[in-house]
């Protein structure tokens, strides 16, 4: 057996156990940039919400890994596809340039030397409803969710609270998550949550649970067991922490299982 082939064979079982896009990739070397000879390049098709390729300019796609990032490759708009000539390694795959309509969970495509291609799931972006409603000891502006939807969160400082509210429609666990990027976070967002309970007249001042960045790191996730779906009113304060004391990122409610 030649030298080359060893080398080739060596490297394929070493990346077998790695996981594909949409998975988590364990190693993590630092990348050298292009090489022209490859000849299997990476890849990311991005689609609509509908499912149909995207087909406008200005959207970028980025390799990186968790020490940097190479250069950005922009989206074909006539195929929905971003294609790179880099060599070998484990990549988290970003999108810059989004416009603000959409958005797209940014920490679960991944590339490695044996899937080098990605499709990366649009979602349509939400801006909540103000609602002003006054309870018994409190007066705030609560922002309205909708199950399953991902919306729009805005901080101003490190330290105020964006209030939001939701009613839901049955019993059943729900599950609240924020949505910004772990890896390769030049401004260090993170989001956290407190939770108010579900009384739609009663707002405590203190919060009944919280939760920082039990998803990966950096991102909340917290779950509400729903027994009274009639009456409920929940309420959660969002905020984040940044070194540039304003926070954009995403959030969504889904209900995840039965109630318990």
């Amino acid at each position: 057996m030649n030298k080359k082939l060893s080398i080739l064979l060596g490297t394929l079982v070493l990346t077998l156990g790695i996981a594909s896009c949409g998975g988590k990739s364990s190693e993590d070397t630092t990348p050298t940039g292009t090489d022209s000879d490859l000849t299997t390049p990476y890849t990311a098709a991005v689609a609509y919400p509908n499912g149909s390729h995207y087909d406008q300019d200005g959207l970028y796609v980025l390799w990186c890994t968790s020490k940097n990032c190479l250069m950005p490759v922009e989206v074909d708009k006539e195929t929905g596809v971003a294609t790179a000539n880099y060599k070998d390694n484990n990549y988290f795959v970003h999108l810059d340039g989004l416009p603000e309509e959409y958005t797209y969970d940014p920490n679960i495509y991944n590339a490695t030397p044996v899937e080098k291609h990605c499709n990366i799931q649009l979602h349509d972006r939400y801006v909540a409803t103000l609602e002003n409603e006054e309870s018994n000891n409190s007066s705030r502006n609560r922002y309205m969710l909708t199950e399953n939807n991902f919306y729009k969160v805005e901080t101003k400082t490190n330290v105020e609270e964006v209030f939001f509210g939701f009613r839901p429609t049955e019993l059943g666990v729900y599950t609240i998550e924020s949505f910004t990027q772990a890896i390769q976070n030049p401004s260090n967002e993170n989001p956290s949550i407190n939770y108010y309970g579900s009384d739609p007249d009663i707002v405590p001042d203190t919060p009944i649970r919280s939760d920082d960045n039990s998803k990966d790191g950096v991102n909340f996730k917290l779950e509400i067991n729903v027994t009274d779906a009639e009456s409920s009113l929940f309420t959660f304060g969002i905020k984040s922490t940044s070194s540039f004391g304003e926070s954009t990122f995403d959030i969504r409610i889904m209900r995840t299982s039965g109630a318990l």
